[in-house]
């Protein structure tokens, strides 16, 4: 955990918060604001996006523990990336984050 990432069109690089084989959750801070901004990969679909909640994550993403708890709910089926918020990975996005490999 830690491999910063920077994806197509974006200048500010993500911190990858955890992963399997499947999802990858990144996040970076949004100053700002005072807060974070997160994006949740779906290696499978080939997407990346928010979760589908209307009012935002039930629990943070910026932290470890509240990473590992997010990519246990998307495991389980109670949270998804958000299909109509979710953007197409590029094979380089792909690739970049297939070769991170998961932990």
């Amino acid at each position: 955990m830690g491999e910063k990432i920077t994806m197509d069109g974006e200048k500010a690089p993500y911190k990858i918060m955890a992963r399997d084989d499947r999802y990858v959750i990144l996040c970076r801070p949004f100053n700002l604001k005072r807060t974070y901004t997160y994006s949740i990969v779906d290696l499978e679909e080939k997407v990346r996006g928010p979760c589908n909640y209307v009012f935002g994550p039930l629990v943070d993403f910026n932290t470890e523990d509240g990473a590992k708890e997010n990519l246990a709910m998307l495991r389980s089926g109670k949270q998804e990336v958000s299909r109509r918020r979710s953007k197409d990975l590029s094979d380089r996005e792909i690739a970049l984050l297939s070769s991170t490999g998961p932990t």
